[in-house]
C-alpha cells in the first residue's frame, strides 16, 4: 500500500487548522501579557514623581500640625494667665 503525498485528508486538515487556533492563541495571549507588563512598566516609572508630591503634601500638613499646637499651646498659656490674674485681683 502506497500512501500519496499530495493526498490531504480531513484528520490533516483538521491536525493543521488546530495547530494554526493553538498558535494564534498562544500569540494574542503572550501580547496581552506583554501589554500589561508594559502597562505596569509606565504606572511604576510616575510613582516617583507621585512620591515626591506625597512628601510635599506631608511636608505641608506637618507645618500646618506645628502651627496649630503653638496656637492651642498660647492658648492655653494666656487663659491660665487671665485665670491667674482675676485669681490675684480678687
Amino acid at each position: 500500500m502506497k500512501i500519496k503525498t499530495t493526498e490531504i485528508g480531513i484528520k490533516d486538515l483538521f491536525l493543521i487548522g488546530g495547530l494554526i487556533v493553538a498558535l494564534s492563541g498562544f500569540y494574542y495571549t503572550t501580547q496581552l501579557r506583554i501589554t500589561a507588563l508594559e502597562d505596569t512598566q509606565t504606572s511604576s516609572r510616575t510613582l516617583p514623581s507621585r512620591l515626591v508630591a506625597l512628601e510635599e503634601r506631608v511636608k505641608n500638613i506637618d507645618e500646618k500640625i506645628d502651627f496649630l499646637h503653638e496656637a492651642i499651646l498660647w492658648s492655653i498659656e494666656n487663659e491660665a494667665g487671665i485665670s491667674s490674674y482675676e485669681a490675684s485681683s480678687k
